[in-house]
């Protein structure tokens, strides 16, 4: 996995332009971790995966 980095508009986009062709980790302010993995990226719409992070 590679490190990309969130922007202010809450996505996220990596340095070198590349996409994303496997699993995604996603990690909270609190460090929680989560991973999706089969997920077909796409711009411009919302996605729903099987993972939440804990309610805090």
């Amino acid at each position: 996995m590679r490190p990309v980095n969130s922007t202010s508009a809450h996505y996220f986009l990596a340095e070198d332009g590349g996409g994303c062709g496997g699993a995604i980790r996603i990690t909270d302010i609190h460090g929680e971790q989560l991973t999706v993995d089969g997920i077909v990226l796409r711009p411009d719409a919302v996605q729903a995966t099987r993972v939440q992070f804990a309610a805090r």
